[in-house]
């Protein structure tokens, strides 16, 4: 093996395994770096990876002094492990997988055992204290964002502006530096799907890039204060964030015939149907059927903004044989009739 040291980085290359680590939270930091080290070039502010390293591209962006991020959307021929390094500032990192990643080495989250995991689709958020290290086998698609925040800007602006006094750096090191995950709502979905399958039709790409970075910061901060001081949620291991995540594929499978009782989906995870419900709402924030309706209808409001089925067809292809029935809790969740879309 190869080891060498470039600005603070250590750099080990060999036949097998591409490694690269960093010491700076810092977005476009990071791209700079990593732009010294492998073989590669920039094309329109984006990094395009050179075909022998991999394909695809990363990028950087700094939304104002104390945010920023970093996109990776690319595959490696090699085995890579990125490393961030323990940081002696109060640094945050909110990060966004959109997709389950197979196998990861040594991911340090929260009562995960060492050795190869599955890399859950959601947000991770961690300071800045702990090495944070991250190993994908070659021919992975790595799809990510990373968020880089100060802890005291959060701290002096946005617990300010939310009249809370949640400290995000304490509450971090209280679990010693491990990210801390999340589940994804729809809405952060939604807009990671845009970022990521984005066409080149905006017509203010950076406003609207930051725009969401923004929104996805935002979002993301918010869910971490609310969720931070539920201690029951540590009580779902790794395993049974797997298996819940399961049960919600199959329970959002189809909307046209009625969902799973929760007798069968409680076997599906090897749980009481108490300790399932339990674990669900916890995981989700919302009881099962309630999370099924939540989607339920925010499919109806999609296809009725397509414009190309009547309020009947979209009725009866999300289940609904009652029309009337279909309208109210449509209004009761939307405030408006089916009709107005």
């Amino acid at each position: 093996m190869n080891n060498s040291m470039q600005n603070g980085n250590v750099i080990a290359v060999d036949k097998e395994m591409l490694y690269f680590t960093h010491d700076n939270y810092d977005g476009p930091g990071w791209l700079e770096e990593f732009s010294k080290t492998f073989a590669g070039h920039f094309e329109n502010h984006h990094y395009i990876l050179d075909p022998r390293i991999g394909n695809g591209n990363i990028h950087a962006g700094k939304v104002f002094a104390e945010v920023s991020y970093l996109f990776l959307n690319c595959t490696f021929n090699k085995d890579i492990t990125f490393s961030f390094n323990q940081s002696d500032s109060s640094k945050g990192i909110l990060l966004y997988n959109p997709q389950n990643i197979g196998a990861v080495d040594e991911l340090p989250v929260e009562n995960a055992k060492r050795g190869y995991m599955r890399f859950l689709q959601g947000m991770y958020y961690a300071d800045s204290s702990g090495v944070k290290t991250f190993s994908f086998h070659k021919g992975t698609t790595i799809q990510l964002l990373a968020i880089f925040f100060d802890c005291e800007w959060f701290k002096n602006n946005f617990c300010k502006q939310t009249d809370n006094q949640f400290d995000f750096a304490a509450t971090c090191s209280r679990k010693g530096g491990a990210f801390i995950h999340q589940i994804l709502s729809h809405d952060q979905r939604m807009q990671l799907q845009e970022l990521f399958e984005r066409n080149g039709s905006d017509v203010f790409p950076v406003l609207s890039e930051h725009s969401k970075v923004l929104s996805l910061c935002d979002a993301g901060l918010k869910k971490v204060i609310e969720t931070a001081s539920i201690v029951e949620y540590a009580k779902i291991n790794a395993e049974e964030k797997e298996a819940l995540l399961r049960v919600e594929k199959l329970l959002l499978r189809t909307f046209s015939e009625p969902p799973p009782t929760i007798k069968e989906l409680a076997r599906i995870v090897c749980m009481s149907e108490t300790s399932f419900k339990i674990k669900f709402k916890r995981m989700f924030g919302m009881n099962v059927y309630e999370y099924f309706q939540h989607f339920r209808l925010n499919r109806a409001k999609q296809l009725l903004e397509l414009k190309q089925y009547s309020i009947k067809e979209v009725g009866y292809r999300i289940g609904y044989t009652n029309m009337s029935h279909f309208s109210r809790n449509f209004k009761n969740k939307f405030g408006m009739l089916p009709s107005a879309i």
